[in-house]
């Protein structure tokens, strides 16, 4: 209807991914966060993508589509299903559920991506503004992370708070409350170490392309309406 008018799409794939091949181990998190210059991170492949995307039907309607798609792939429930999300909790209810309901021992994983925009807003409450030392920050307490170190990194992030408290109802104690929860409640669902050494992928980059290429750019042009 009206100019400036939105509602929220819910996009969704399922993949077969396909493993390091023998050129070389799996990932590591320093390959991820510091690659060396020319090296290859061999990393897993998304092949045979299937999408859905749904604006008018609920969340729950797309989840069931998902599942479905990967029941037929696997009716037999045999082979190793991965969740990639990306924390919200209404989302992560309707996936167990669905999970629940099929009999599907499901590994969900949190986009680790989502996991480095939550530290660099914490780097900010903490640098001065286009401080380099920031990126290094970031880089740590994401190796901590990918590591399985979740618990330093939350003790890591209160105690610069202790330090340097922010003002009582600012943005920067919003934004540190914000991430120490998200860091917390999200913990049982941060399995990279596992999801390295398996070869798995560990965050949505199937779902940020259909955003950028099947979305915007054959939607997100002048005087389209749909």
């Amino acid at each position: 209807g009206e100019k400036g008018h939105k509602r929220m799409a819910e996009t969704g794939c399922v993949f077969d991914v396909q493993l390091p091949g023998p050129a070389g181990p799996a990932r590591t998190a320093e390959q991820i966060m510091r690659p060396a210059p020319g090296s290859g991170k061999n990393p897993p492949r998304a092949v045979n993508r299937w999408y859905t995307c749904d604006i008018t039907a609920g969340r729950d309607h797309t989840i069931s589509k998902i599942f479905a798609e990967a029941d037929r792939r696997d009716p037999g429930h045999t082979r190793t299903w991965i969740a990639l999300v990306d924390g919200d909790s209404h989302q992560l209810g309707l996936i167990q559920d669905q999970a629940s309901q099929r009999g599907v021992t499901l590994v969900i994983l949190i986009d680790f991506i989502h996991v480095l925009e939550y530290l660099w807003k914490a780097a900010w409450c903490f640098h001065p503004p286009r401080d380099p030392a920031m990126e290094d920050w970031v880089s740590a307490q994401a190796l901590d992370i990918l590591h399985g170190r979740v618990p330093d990194v939350i003790t890591a992030i209160q105690a610069l708070a202790a330090q340097h408290p922010p003002r009582p109802g600012s943005e920067h104690e919003r934004i540190i409350r914000k991430t120490l929860h998200y860091l917390d409640a999200k913990q049982p669902w941060m399995d990279y170490p596992a999801a390295l050494a398996n070869g798995w992928p560990i965050a949505t980059g199937v779902i940020e392309g259909a955003c950028r290429h099947l979305v915007q750019d054959r939607m997100g042009i002048t005087g389209a309406r749909w």
